[in-house]
């Protein structure tokens, strides 16, 4: 009771006050840390492309292009192309052919069975070209080109994903992985050309083609024949 007492007293004579701070100044503190926060990722975000973009840069080769260059819808269609190689050499050990694709249609294997895919990404069409030792799956959208050429807006880009038996004699060149590798049985890439063409004859390199690659890969080395 004493001490209240004494409490009491100091306060009514001024030798100390109470100072409250107010919610608005710690919600002004908070927002400021976050934005140094935030700040600081971005900027290391930033270092880390960088950094990410020279490695890429290195290994890039006239004919090749990073992922970075896809617009639109396209990185989408790239990854799905890039996802189902696997299914697709799975099927070809299992049934001794490449899986056509009315079959990865009707096995609901996107890029091919495009129900789930995004609007501009539907009127792709697909056919399978293939020989003894690769297959290409060529895919080209004529629909939205026309659209495009009404709008005067660019043409859709135009895709193949090939995929090479590694130990077929005659397979085309370039790709990943090297020829003397025989523990690599296949090997995948993917082939875009901005514009709306039929498949193509012949090296699709010699044609224009950009072997598109992902930037966040560190080893996508292109092997020339004869190496």
């Amino acid at each position: 009771m004493g001490s209240q007492q004494k409490d009491d007293s100091l306060a009514s004579s001024g030798e100390y006050k109470e100072v409250f701070v107010g919610p608005l100044a710690a919600k002004r503190e908070a927002i400021a840390l976050c934005i140094m926060i935030a700040i600081i990722i971005a900027f290391m975000m930033f270092r880390f492309s960088m950094v990410k973009g020279d490695k890429s840069d290195d290994i890039i080769k006239g004919y090749q292009r990073t992922d970075r260059i896809l617009e639109d819808q396209d990185p989408l269609l790239y990854r799905s192309l890039r996802g189902v190689v696997g299914e697709i050499t799975d099927l070809r050990e299992d049934e001794e052919q490449w899986p056509s694709v009315e079959f990865l249609k009707n096995d609901s294997i996107p890029p091919f069975a495009n129900d789930f895919l995004p609007l501009m990404l539907k009127g792709y069409r697909w056919t399978m070209h293939k020989t003894d030792g690769w297959v290409d799956y060529y895919g080209v959208n004529y629909e939205k080109a026309k659209s495009a050429k009404a709008d005067g807006e660019p043409p859709p880009a135009t895709f193949i994903l090939r995929i090479i038996e590694m130990q077929a004699g005659d397979h085309p060149h370039p790709h990943a992985g090297s020829d003397k590798d025989a523990n690599m049985k296949y090997s995948a890439q993917v082939w875009m050309l901005p514009e709306t063409v039929e498949y193509p004859t012949g090296n699709v390199r010699d044609k224009g083609w950009k072997w598109i690659v992902s930037a966040n890969d560190s080893n996508v080395i292109a092997e020339e024949p004869g190496q």
